[in-house]
């Protein structure tokens, strides 16, 4: 699952949790426009992966194989 970190009302540490609630575990990639060293939830959040904006559709492909365990 892709998901962009800035929710309204609330971030994607929020929707990690929730999805990991469920019985199946789904891998939750995070894009944010803040670096890891702005924002410590993001840093700290266990996600499956995480890009930063602006993105292009090779970076995005490639981190998608690395999360699903095919080389990139």
């Amino acid at each position: 699952m892709l998901t962009d970190f800035a929710l309204p009302g609330d971030d994607g540490v929020w929707l990690l949790e929730q999805v990991n609630q469920q019985s199946r575990r789904i891998p939750l990639i995070a894009i944010s426009g803040y670096t890891e060293s702005q924002e410590p939830r993001l840093a700290a959040a266990p996600f499956a992966g995480k890009l930063l904006k602006p993105l292009d559709f090779d970076q995005v492909c490639a981190e998608i194989a690395v999360v699903l365990g095919h080389r990139a």
